[in-house]
């Protein structure tokens, strides 16, 4: 009897606790008030740190990742227990799921023949490849699907179409977001600067000064400015 290979587990920096909640609103939608509410009825709660007190804070990048696929279940009008029974599952139907943002963002496909992975399709029967073969996702879902099977396969695809900037995803042209990188911190595309950083020196100086200083395109910067102080 052939086992298949145990699905990878995200790298350990996809657990470090580093994206603000109020970015984390931002870039999924939701308010900082859901965020709260969603964290104290542990549907998705924020990283804590050992000894850390008070209303958290932060957001690990599989936080984050979770919750926008949570954002866009929210979207398509699923109930809050459909959304925890669908989310719940995510790490047995779709190991990789949780760099689906960052393939598509950079033209890969997760995972392999030896691996249960799923090429997302725009229909509901979405193939999966298993070892040694293929099955659809209403087969692997069984019976769940009815239940929440296509909205999270929905969900996944736009996820997957809007990349790491999700609901900002129009800024993606100036702007990138990886956790191997400033530990997901929104950067300045092509450069290692936090647009935190670049706005602040931009508020205190111009954009044509910036730009010579740091030797940043103007339109990049620009944008990168707009992406801070959008809502």
């Amino acid at each position: 009897m052939t086992v298949a290979e145990a699905p990878e587990a995200p790298p350990l920096i996809y657990h470090r606790g580093s994206l603000r909640s109020k970015l984390v609103a931002k870039l999924t939608g939701l308010s900082t008030q859901t965020l709260q509410h969603w964290h104290a009825s542990a549907l998705q709660e924020a990283t804590r740190e050992p000894g850390e007190r008070g209303t958290p804070r932060r957001y690990s990048w599989i936080d984050y990742q979770r919750l926008c696929v949570m954002a866009s279940l929210r979207e398509q009008g699923v109930p809050t227990p459909t959304i925890r029974r669908a989310t719940s599952n995510l790490d047995g139907l779709f190991p990789g799921w949780w760099c689906l943002s960052l393939a598509a963002h950079e033209g890969r496909v997760p995972g392999s023949q030896a691996r249960i992975h799923v090429t997302l399709r725009q229909n509901f029967d979405v193939v999966v490849d298993v070892q040694g073969g293929q099955m659809t996702f209403r087969e692997l879902m069984g019976a769940e699907v009815e239940g929440a099977g296509e909205t999270l396969s929905i969900a996944l695809s736009e996820v997957g179409e809007k990349g790491p900037l999700f609901q900002k995803h129009t800024f993606r042209d100036s702007v990138s977001m990886t956790p191997d990188l400033n530990a997901g911190q929104p950067t300045v595309l092509g450069t290692s600067l936090e647009t935190r950083f670049v706005t602040a020196l931009v508020q205190a100086s111009t954009i044509e000064e910036v730009a010579r200083l740091y030797r940043i395109d103007e339109h990049c910067l620009r944008r990168a400015t707009e992406f801070e102080r959008a809502a």
